[in-house]
């Protein structure tokens, strides 16, 4: 993650992970990367929390992907501060159903390529900000691939 600005990167942390469960055929949201931003205060005695920290593009390389047709599209999705997807992933685009979801989509949804960028304004809330990198698989996938 690079910053711009005045300031740069104090009190932002970032980690990733990759989660251990199979990506399935129809959920639009099978979870291939978690990326957690922190947005902590510059100093801790800082008053106010901050609010001067947004991501305006993420990008993601899929070299590791064995047949990038495996997948048929890709999201960024955004579950404000809860690390768990299956909870809040709970709807269908395009089909208007909802119930209790507070994931939201960051950018266009992609298609597959070895390298994808999603171009956002999205402002980072103070505290735990959680991204997902979710990929749809296509119905002609192999499952054996990685």
């Amino acid at each position: 993650m690079y910053a711009t600005g005045e300031g740069g990167m104090l009190g932002v942390r970032v980690a990733t992970s990759r989660p251990c469960v199979p990506i399935l055929l129809g959920n639009p949201f099978g979870p291939l990367l978690r990326i957690i931003i922190d947005l902590e205060r510059v100093n801790p005695t800082d008053a106010y929390p901050r609010n001067d920290v947004d991501v305006r593009s993420i990008s993601f390389n899929l070299d590791g992907t064995e047949d990038l047709s495996d997948l048929e599209s890709l999201t960024l999705l955004s579950s404000g501060e809860d690390e768990d997807l299956r909870q809040n992933a709970r709807y269908t685009p395009g089909q208007g159903r909802k119930e209790k979801t507070t994931c939201q989509a960051i950018g266009a949804i992609l298609p597959p390529k070895p390298s994808v960028t999603f171009s956002t304004n999205l402002a980072l809330a103070p505290g735990r900000n959680v991204l997902w990198l979710c990929g749809r698989l296509a119905s002609s996938a192999d499952f054996k691939h990685h």
